[in-house]
């Protein structure tokens, strides 16, 4: 679930909802081609660009459903192989004078895939300006509408991005769109028939654009552009969306599992029955990633923990623990985690007595279970006393956005790095772990009995 795999053998930018590869070999045109053709015919109409002129010409003159294009033919260069190129948009012009652009089910503005340029730049064409932020944004009577539809079951079909990275693209579009001041919407077609088992689409949203007046209605100051649309991810802002991280796991935790005392969302009536009944709230929640960093990949700015953390922080009047965790049958998990379920097994069960010994009293429990969805450990992490998690773009939103206190390990370029400025936000509720860590790379090196005893070892 954590961290995205190679993608350059997936950098399609768009796709149909019922495509396949078969389809694609058999000689049927893909996303691309299909999207190439339709703007070709397009641009033999005569469409204008979107620019001041052209709305104030519409505006006077408005027409229901007058196309405009949007966006330059741009080609970026990136960190990664692959050179997507940013074609034209064509928007509508809606009542009021409002520009939609539509991206439906194409992934050639998220991060992650292009990261932040093709993104912000069309959302410099969209509200007309030069800079994001900007100092002088021009007077439209409505502001632009970024609407994004996807089909979460055919992107889980299509790419191998682990769910944290797509929740984390979602919250860099939010924070890109508002500092540039445009409307954004994120919806999906198949939701709320894949809320039980996806996290995505407990994460639409419409996030209005902020106003002249209050151009910045989040979380600290407005953000730089740099902070906004860097294509490096560390200078991306993130803990400028904590309070809205916060808003979307309360309010997800407390339809899984029912308001509890002191742990309810004011959009969530108190008698709404949960989605999931007779859920136990354990006092802590621990969120282990095992799979990959045993061995999955040789990479450095990920690892494990010693397990002495645990008691650092843990309360001794804890009487429940529950440990979530990836499945432990091969058939369960992704290509990088089935190869190591036997390790991961068996370094959970070294961490459960670990932690009976510490708290001989309490109530241990593992659940990964086939009747264990992501939105349940999500749900837990979120409505525990204590929640921790380690190095993973996964467990960090349910971590930091729960009821109770959000354990976290130091982010770096590559993962969580804007974890950092997150317990000077909320400090005593939100806490950095500097903990001892064996890198993915180091523990590939390791046999199974050196791992073990190593999780074991008190600090010197």
């Amino acid at each position: 679930e954590d961290e995205k795999e190679d993608t350059e053998n997936n950098s399609e930018s768009e796709f149909d909802d019922e495509s396949t590869n078969d389809d694609q070999e058999d000689g049927g045109k893909d996303g691309n081609e299909q999207d190439m053709d339709q703007n070709a015919n397009e641009e033999n109409e005569e469409i204008p660009h979107w620019n001041e002129t052209t709305w104030k010409h519409i505006l006077d003159n408005y027409v229901p459903g007058q196309k405009v294009k949007v966006g330059k033919n741009e080609t970026f260069l990136f960190r990664r192989s692959y050179m997507p190129k940013a074609r034209e948009l064509i928007g509508e012009i809606r009542e009021g004078g409002q520009l939609v652009v539509d991206l439906v089910n194409r992934t050639d503005h998220f991060f992650w895939f292009v990261e932040q340029t093709p993104l912000c730049s069309l959302l410099r064409s969209m509200a007309v300006i030069d800079t994001i932020p900007s100092a002088a944004h021009v007077s439209m009577p409505k502001r632009p509408l970024l609407n994004i539809t996807l089909c979460w079951d055919c992107l889980q079909k299509k790419f191998s991005l682990g769910e944290g990275n797509w929740i984390t693209a979602f919250y860099t579009t939010r924070i890109a769109a508002a500092a540039a001041r445009v409307d954004v919407q994120i919806q999906c077609n198949d939701g709320r028939d894949s809320q039980m088992d996806m996290l995505l689409p407990w994460f639409e949203t419409y996030q209005p654009a902020p106003t002249e007046e209050n151009p910045w209605p989040f979380h600290g100051q407005l953000p730089t552009e740099f902070e906004a649309c860097s294509d490096y991810y560390e200078p991306v802002r993130l803990d400028l969306m904590i309070d809205e991280i916060r808003n979307d796991m309360r309010k997800m935790g407390v339809t899984m599992f029912g308001s509890r005392e002191n742990k309810s969302h004011p959009s969530v009536p108190l008698d709404q029955p949960p989605l999931v009944p007779d859920i136990e709230i354990e006092d802590v929640v621990i969120h282990l990633r095992c799979g990959d960093v045993l061995g999955g990949r040789r990479r450095t700015d990920y690892g494990m923990m010693k397990f002495s953390e645990y008691k650092k922080w843990i309360s001794k009047d804890a009487r429940t623990v529950g440990i979530v965790t990836q499945p432990f049958e091969k058939e369960r998990n992704r290509s990088l985690d089935y190869g190591k379920v036997d390790d991961c097994r068996a370094v959970t069960y070294k961490l459960v007595d670990y932690l009976q010994d510490f708290l001989p009293s309490a109530k241990i429990s593992i659940h990964n279970s086939v009747n264990e969805s992501l939105p349940m450990t999500f749900a837990r992490l979120i409505m525990a006393d204590q929640s921790f998690t380690t190095l993973s773009s996964f467990g960090i939103f349910p971590v930091i956005g729960g009821f109770g206190k959000g354990y976290f390990q130091k982010g770096n370029g590559g993962v969580n790095p804007f974890s950092k400025y997150l317990p000077e936000i909320y400090p005593g509720e939100l806490i950095m772990m500097d903990a001892p860590v064996k890198t993915a790379a180091e523990l590939m090196d390791m046999d199974l009995q050196s791992i073990l005893d190593w999780f074991v070892e008190e600090d010197s």
